[in-house]
């Protein structure tokens, strides 16, 4: 039986040295290669043309977003599975528009990876178990919001850096530990996004991220 070629892509060496091995003990996979970065992820990716790239979006540099993004352009037909600790239904509308074929908790279980990476190798689309109908009108829920004039909203460089941070699905310690200042400053940072884009709360600021990602991804 033809092994199913996977690339894994995720900045921390112990989820791929973990991954690598659970995917060996099943010895229906090869693993062609690994990536600790969107950039490798994208020529690795163009290059080996794996069945399946089993890709992070929280890294360093080129988010996983972007990196979906940029394999699409060039080739439309590799099969990609985000693999993330957000399973929000924003994040998979937001994974499935940047052109993933689907997406899978970090915390689910051996069986569920396994399967969740052959159904992806065969093109199709994977979403944690949820039917087609389903995450359509997932799709149609979280739309492009088009009242929403993107390009006329004022941010500062460090305001377009947390609400990319946080599109990426950084926590706020995350985000404080990347960009090197203190939690509360982050948190300020959130509080005063909030206010100035007349958000109500978090979970509105996070969706708002992953909109306003998306817009600056499609230019």
């Amino acid at each position: 039986m033809k092994k199913i070629k996977v690339l894994i892509v995720d900045d921390h060496l112990l989820v791929r040295t973990g991954i690598i091995s659970l995917l060996k003990e099943a010895k229906e996979f090869t693993i062609v290669d690994e990536a600790d970065n969107g950039k490798d992820a994208v020529e690795k990716s163009l290059w080996l043309r794996p069945d399946v790239t089993l890709m992070d979006i929280s890294m360093p540099g080129m988010s996983g977003f972007e990196a979906i993004r940029k394999i699409r352009q060039y080739d439309p037909h590799l099969n990609i599975l985000v693999l993330t600790m957000f399973d929000t239904e924003e994040y998979l509308v937001h994974a499935l528009k940047c052109g993933a074929t689907g997406i899978i908790n970090k915390n689910a279980g051996k069986d569920k990876l396994i399967e969740a990476i052959k159904i992806t190798a065969q093109g199709k689309r994977y979403a944690g178990g949820f039917s087609d109908f389903y995450v359509e009108e997932l799709m149609k829920k979280y739309g492009s919001n088009k009242e929403v004039d993107f390009d006329a909203i004022v941010l500062t460089k460090r305001e377009k850096q947390i609400l990319k941070l946080i599109a990426a699905g950084n926590e706020t310690n995350e985000i404080a530990e990347i960009i090197g200042i203190a939690f509360r400053t982050v948190q300020y940072h959130k509080f005063h996004l909030m206010q100035k884009l007349k958000l109500g709360s978090s979970t509105t600021l996070t969706h708002f991220a992953v909109e306003y990602e998306y817009h600056l991804l499609k230019k």
